[in-house]
């Protein structure tokens, strides 16, 4: 049987104008991606469809 391990990456962009200049900032983009190390992987959707989809996919591997 294969090991489960789920994950959720959340998708970054980077903001146009930082509050410090010279640095990088980047923000939240509304996606993320859940995969597991399984095979399981959604893609890139909005976060609320990712987190959704990891819950089902750990409940299912559980049995």
């Amino acid at each position: 049987m294969a090991k489960h391990r789920v994950e959720i990456e959340y998708g970054v962009r980077k903001v146009a104008e930082p509050s410090v200049p010279g640095w990088a900032q980047y923000e939240h983009d509304g996606s993320s991606h859940a995969w597991c190390s399984c095979g399981f992987d959604t893609g890139w959707v909005g976060i609320a469809d990712a987190v959704e989809a990891a819950q089902a996919h750990r409940l299912a591997a559980a049995g």
